[in-house]
């Protein structure tokens, strides 16, 4: 299971949205280039990020973790994960604490 904060950690090191983390496959983190591309964005344009030296190591621990094409693999039939908001709002039970 991936522990909710996993995720956060990445939204917000990048300011991915939701379906953009919850997609995002291997294949667009470019450990080389220090990139993640992401290719199909709200506004319909590639968006390329830089990987910053923390979130490269946060992601080649994680590489080492999961299997399959996603960096964030799920049980049901898209075979990522899905309900992030629903994760997200579990960080509210935390107190001082409010993710939007």
């Amino acid at each position: 299971m991936v522990h909710p904060e996993r995720r956060v950690r990445l939204l917000l090191l990048t300011g991915l949205r939701y379906s953009e983390a919850a997609t995002l496959r291997w294949a667009d983190v470019d450990f080389e280039a220090r990139t993640i591309t992401i290719g199909i964005t709200k506004n319909k344009k590639t968006h390329v990020l830089p990987l910053t030296d923390y979130l490269a190591e946060l992601l080649k621990r994680r590489r080492t973790s999961v299997a399959g094409p996603f960096v964030f693999p799920g049980e049901g039939r898209t075979g990522h994960i899905v309900g992030v908001k629903k994760n997200l709002a579990k960080g509210h039970a935390a107190p001082g604490v409010k993710i939007t």
